[in-house]
């Protein structure tokens, strides 16, 4: 992800500006959920699950490549199942899980687009889009 790192602190910009840094929480991962801190600079990584769960009723949004892009033999990140797994938890949880995700629908894992609300992360993306996938699981 670190040829989106431009966009991903526009992103990060502008949701605080919307969504107010109150009730927004950014975190960060290094290649799987098990490695994850807040975005405070601490040095230590923890377990998402563990240690970070969401509020009641939140929308997790995942600004990711959730292991699409990783070349065959490469074990460095998470694999799109590892993410798929981590949204099923989430949602069984009463989450509604959105991912932005900076490829188009033709490379998504079948079963990563039924775990996760993805959504086309490009100069395409609109605000509508975004609120429909947020809005998918929720019966609106």
């Amino acid at each position: 992800m670190q040829p989106f790192d431009l966009d991903r602190a526009v992103l990060r910009r502008d949701l605080s500006r919307i969504i107010g840094n109150g009730s927004l929480e950014i975190l960060q991962f290094a290649g799987s959920p098990r490695k994850t801190r807040r975005d405070d600079h601490t040095l230590k990584w923890q377990d998402y699950e563990t240690r970070f769960r969401p509020k009641l009723d939140a929308c997790v949004l995942i600004v990711s490549d959730f292991g699409i892009s990783r070349a065959p033999g490469l074990a460095r990140g998470a694999s799109p199942y590892t993410w798929s797994r981590l949204a099923k938890r989430l949602t069984r949880c009463g989450h509604r899980v959105v991912g932005f995700v900076p490829y188009p629908p033709a490379r998504w894992p079948e079963y990563l687009g039924r775990a996760i609300n993805l959504v086309q992360w490009d100069r395409t993306t609109t605000v509508g889009r975004i609120s429909g996938a947020r809005n998918r699981n929720r019966g609106t």
